[in-house]
């Protein structure tokens, strides 16, 4: 029998009392022994110091028998404590255990949740893109908003997550969602987060279209620029063209000015005042073609 056995049944107290007693005359009879034989004493010391030294060995004996009791008395407790101990880790592991089943179970019952919604999501998705794609094209009588504005002779060309696109009497609207009778938005299954969302992608490429636009016009104003640059430096290349034309034409018209008037002096010496008239008509030509020329050839240079 061990001792942790021994302890928890009733004998083991009993057993331990009766070997501290047997300790207990032994040690009075170690004790008589040396107090009263002549040869268990020493030559220089008396009775009495021996009856001293074994007085304090008994009160040893006895305080280490009392701590030994104190310790008996401690170890059902200890020997209780393991034991509940060893059951308290067992249900532990058995309670973690369910926990670890419970929460496998919550996130199994999440993911199926989570499927069912995309499924049903996906459903609602195909019914809406069915009910708008075949309302293109209905025609109502009238339309009245939730405001009290009233469309005639109205005409369905489009249903968006926004609202609805019509064509009326008095032209044409898109009406959103929250203005429509209950029956329509419920038809149509309209929300509030995909209208949203819509509106958001609408800014998104009308500010593309903007950008692009912007763009597009700077592009085309740098290519006017230059466009423009190029007939500008070419007129400056027709215009010096054209002066050093004209200024070719007044050399050589000062020159024949020059021989003409050379010819009138002659004239003048030879025959008389009568023969010079037609030279001088000729001398008057070219002096009114260079200056035409110079004032042409003026207004091209503040062209450059």
């Amino acid at each position: 029998m061990s001792f942790s056995d021994m302890m928890s049944t009733g004998r083991g107290p009993g057993v331990i009392g009766m070997v501290m007693a047997l300790v207990v005359v032994l040690g009075f009879g170690l004790l008589f022994m040396f107090a009263f034989d002549e040869g268990m004493q020493g030559d220089d010391r008396s009775i009495e110091a021996v009856i001293r030294d074994q007085d304090k060995e008994i009160k040893e004996y006895e305080a280490r028998m009392d701590s030994g009791r104190k310790s008996l008395d401690l170890a059902p407790g200890r020997i209780t404590g393991a034991k509940d101990l060893t059951r308290l880790k067992a249900e532990s592991v058995s309670l973690q255990e369910k926990i670890t089943g419970l929460i496998q179970s919550v996130e199994a019952g999440k993911t199926a949740f989570a499927e069912t919604r995309e499924s049903f999501e996906g459903y609602k998705e195909q019914y809406r893109a069915f009910v708008r794609g075949k309302a293109k094209g209905t025609t109502m009588e009238q339309l009245e908003t939730t405001g009290g504005v009233i469309y005639k002779a109205v005409n369905i060309r489009d249903v968006t997550a926004v609202g609805i696109q019509i064509i009326h009497e008095g032209g044409q609207k898109r009406v959103p969602f929250e203005e429509l009778p209950a029956e329509m938005k419920d038809y149509y299954q309209f929300d509030a987060d995909k209208k949203q969302a819509a509106l958001d992608q609408e800014r998104i490429e009308r500010e593309k279209h903007e950008k692009a636009v912007a763009v597009h016009g700077e592009e085309a104003d740098k290519q006017k620029a230059l466009d423009d640059a190029k007939k500008v430096a070419q007129a400056r290349v027709r215009a010096q063209q054209q002066i050093d034309l004209k200024s070719s034409q007044i050399r050589n018209l000062t020159v024949q000015l020059h021989d003409l008037r050379d010819d009138l002096d002659r004239e003048r010496m030879k025959r008389g005042v009568a023969n010079t008239d037609a030279i001088k008509q000729k001398i008057t030509a070219a002096e009114r073609s260079i200056s035409a020329l110079q004032s042409e050839v003026q207004k091209l240079q503040s062209q450059l």
